[in-house]
């Protein structure tokens, strides 16, 4: 009976929207664009596994990945152990094996691929009660990890890329992260521009200071960005992090 109630109300939490476009929050349905997708909170633990709440429910489960879903790659780029993310997944759950003791856990979220990552949990609110982000929106995220120079993160779909020290990589769903060697920013009247060659990809990456709102999580950043990678181009906005100089006028001027 548990497993069928536990069943019943992650069907409730899947949406029937076409793989295509995400929707808006105050337009979706608790589920997501895809089909089989969930929406919960995912937290990564110390042991190096993670578990997933849905949104609007008390019960937990311990995350399974199927190969290639890599979402404990995205999640540990976002976050450190113990830091809650709020997640949209295409999963589904198997009930408790009676064999295995599951620590408490209500069964266990088999994940297929992540199709979204947030810092902002609220989305969970927004998403059961309809309601747009607030106007007034938060400034940036949670502490991003040590080591990050700048992160930039788009929606529909959604990316993310990081300028660390040693490499810039840059995560999407149901893709493979793609990871280049580091490269020294172009700097001109507050904008800033990477561009990285390798032989599988070509890269480049424009920040610009100017306020930009992140059109799911309502999140305020000082940064708009422009990610164009393999001839293709996204949008989104981005911040400094821990590993940013704080004076980068030194750099190479970008092209007029």
């Amino acid at each position: 009976m548990a497993a069928l109630l536990a069943t019943a109300t992650l069907a409730a939490c899947s949406g029937d929207v076409p793989d295509g476009r995400r929707p808006d929050p105050a337009e979706a349905s608790a589920g997501g664009a895809f089909p089989d997708t969930v929406r919960g909170v995912v937290t990564l633990r110390e042991t190096g596994d993670a578990t997933f709440r849905p949104c609007g429910a008390s019960r937990a489960y311990r995350v399974a990945e199927e190969p290639g879903a890599d979402l404990d790659v995205a999640a540990r780029g976002l976050a450190e152990p113990g830091t809650p993310l709020y997640a949209e997944l295409e999963a589904r759950v198997e009930s408790p094996d009676p064999r295995v003791p599951e620590d408490g856990f209500d069964g266990v979220l088999r994940v297929r691929r992540w199709v979204y990552l947030a810092e902002d949990t609220s989305s969970c609110a927004r998403i059961e009660t309809g309601s747009a982000p607030p106007e007034e929106a938060p400034e940036g995220g949670g502490p991003l990890p040590e080591g990050v120079a700048w992160r930039a993160q788009g929606n529909e779909p959604f990316w993310m890329a990081e300028v660390r020290g040693d490499r810039i990589i840059v995560a999407r769903p149901a893709v493979d992260t793609v990871s280049v060697p580091p490269v020294e920013p172009a700097v001109e009247s507050g904008a800033r521009r990477w561009r990285a060659e390798t032989e599988a990809h070509t890269l480049e990456l424009r920040l610009t200071e100017e306020p930009c709102v992140d059109s799911m999580s309502g999140f305020r950043f000082g940064y708009a960005a422009t990610l164009t990678l393999d001839g293709e181009s996204f949008t989104g906005c981005a911040r400094p992090g821990p590993g940013a100089s704080p004076d980068a006028t030194n750099a190479p001027r970008v092209d007029s």
